[in-house]
């Protein structure tokens, strides 16, 4: 499911770049990201992609929290309360 999700935001983004911008004159040099840009989004699409295959790395240390807050939410909820 990653991949095809990965490819369909290519396709996304292809399409829209094709159909939205203009031909480059011919012999003009296009630089999309520059070298500083790059240095911002490489790690965080790393860490996307890191989660994507291996989220217990975030939800071990949420799942605590998130316990907590049902918790809360079912003694506000009131007796019988979906169950």
């Amino acid at each position: 499911a990653s991949v095809g999700v990965a490819l369909a935001a290519f396709y996304a983004l292809r399409l829209y770049q094709l159909a939205m911008h203009n031909p480059l004159p011919e012999g003009s040099d296009s630089r999309e990201i520059s070298l500083r840009d790059a240095l911002v989004v490489i790690p965080l699409v790393a860490i996307v992609v890191v989660l994507a295959f291996c989220p217990q790395l975030i939800l071990d240390h949420s799942g605590p929290a998130t316990d907590a807050i049902v918790n809360i939410a079912d003694g506000l909820a009131g007796p019988g309360w979906g169950k």
